[in-house]
């Protein structure tokens, strides 16, 4: 119940519609330890949300869907963890470029970037006012 109510609060932030959360990702959501408790349930279906193309949820590749994940007993190698000066927009931002570049900058319709990332036109051209995003000229 948590796990949804998570989801339907981060679609409504984020303007995502996943609506389905799989019984293997519930499964794999039950299976794992969370050492960081609610708050890290938190964040990584904040996570899934963001990358979670369609309507249907997609765990991070870490936390694993059919096997059993366990906390770890000793810190990652400095190359397994993720630059902890990045923040979640600067994330957001970057995967924003990436799909708005493999669109050729399309932002609507079915093969825009806004179909892609699972949110309505206007709210990707929002985020990318934010962002500082602009579609770059034949000069740059």
């Amino acid at each position: 119940m948590l796990a949804k109510f998570f989801v339907q609060q981060i679609n409504q932030k984020l303007g995502k519609r996943v609506v389905t959360i799989p019984e293997e990702v519930l499964e794999a959501m039950e299976r794992y330890g969370w050492p960081g408790n609610v708050r890290e349930l938190k964040n990584v279906i904040e996570r899934a949300v963001i990358l979670t193309r369609g309507n249907k949820l997609q765990l991070p590749d870490d936390l694993g869907r059919n096997k059993q994940v366990e906390p770890a007993d000793e810190p990652l190698p400095p190359s397994k963890v993720t630059n902890s000066a990045e923040t979640l927009e600067d994330i957001q931002r970057q995967h924003i470029i990436r799909v708005l570049t493999q669109t050729f900058w399309r932002v609507e319709g079915a093969q825009g970037a806004a179909a892609i990332l699972g949110m309505n036109p206007g709210t990707l051209r929002s985020r990318m006012k934010r962002f500082g995003i602009h579609r770059p000229t034949v000069n740059e």
